[in-house]
């Protein structure tokens, strides 16, 4: 395996979860990792879990950014240019869910589950492209099987 430490991750959905265990991950490899989300409390005890398990010098970055937003993706990314140099890895990983009947969904439920999974990618993608794309980066996004393991009632 290639090694990765110092190069710089950003992870949005840090804050808890596979974004959080996948932030630890890469930090105990020595790579410097912003971490996003919208629970600024949250965040930064993530970060801190995180920086206890870094390695090599790692750095953790938390930004407090909604990926249902454009504009404070674009900020986040920027940021962590401006703190590490670039972007090598994106790790699109923020998501909802809403787990029940349709007949309970009402259309904010809906429109909050279909801008953070599907629209909040896109705007990671847009955020980080030309960071990315400068350093031949790489870009993970991270999905649910509820598409394909449907049940009853959510």
């Amino acid at each position: 395996m290639r090694d990765i430490s110092g190069t710089t991750a950003f992870v949005t959905g840090g804050s808890k979860g596979i974004g959080r265990a996948v932030a630890v991950a890469l930090c105990r490899a020595g790579v410097h990792v912003t971490i996003t989300g919208r629970d600024e409390a949250a965040l930064e005890a993530s970060a801190e879990a995180i920086r206890g398990a870094a390695e090599g010098g790692a750095e953790v970055l938390p930004v407090v950014a909604d990926v249902r937003d454009p504009r404070a993706l674009e900020r986040a990314a920027a940021a962590t240019v401006a703190r590490f140099g670039g972007i090598d890895l994106v790790v699109a990983n923020a998501g909802v869910g809403h787990f029940g009947s349709i007949v309970d969904m009402s259309a904010d439920d809906w429109h909050s589950v279909i801008d953070t999974n599907l629209s909040g990618v896109f705007h990671t993608v847009k955020a980080t492209l030309d960071a990315l794309i400068e350093r031949r980066g790489m870009l993970i996004t991270i999905g649910s099987l509820a598409g394909v393991n449907t049940f009853a009632g959510g």
